[in-house]
């Protein structure tokens, strides 16, 4: 009887740690490594994209907000909103023509003529 539990138990874990063996060996070869490590790589794949994507919207919100702020910041209150000022540079209704040259420091007599000589003025 004692021969028979012992044969048994031998029996019992040789199935065991055959049945264990053969997963582990089939889970360390080539194939098996190479799917996990795709699944791994789509899995890390999505998330990043889901990260970028979030950081993106994030991003062109708060640039959109910037932009506002200075935009306004920089208008004069007389000027309108960025739309009105690009109108009116469109229409050209403030007298200055394009195709006319540049005025020099000489159209001015209160200007010192050599300002056109140095090239910049205060």
């Amino acid at each position: 009887m004692k021969r028979l539990f012992w044969v048994g138990t031998g029996v019992a874990l040789t199935v065991f740690v055959m049945v264990k063996g053969r997963k582990m060996v089939l889970k360390y070869t080539p194939e098996a490594v190479a799917q996990r490590a795709s699944a791994q790589a789509s899995e890390f794949s999505g998330r990043a994209s889901s990260a970028v994507g979030g950081f993106w919207g994030e991003f062109r919100d708060a640039f959109a907000e910037r932009e506002a702020e200075l935009k306004s910041a920089l208008l004069a209150e007389t000027q309108g909103t960025l739309e009105d000022l690009k109108a009116r540079r469109a229409k050209n209704t403030d007298g200055w023509d394009p195709s006319k040259p540049r005025p020099t420091a000489a159209d001015f007599p209160d200007v010192d003529p050599v300002e056109d000589e140095l090239g910049y003025s205060f």
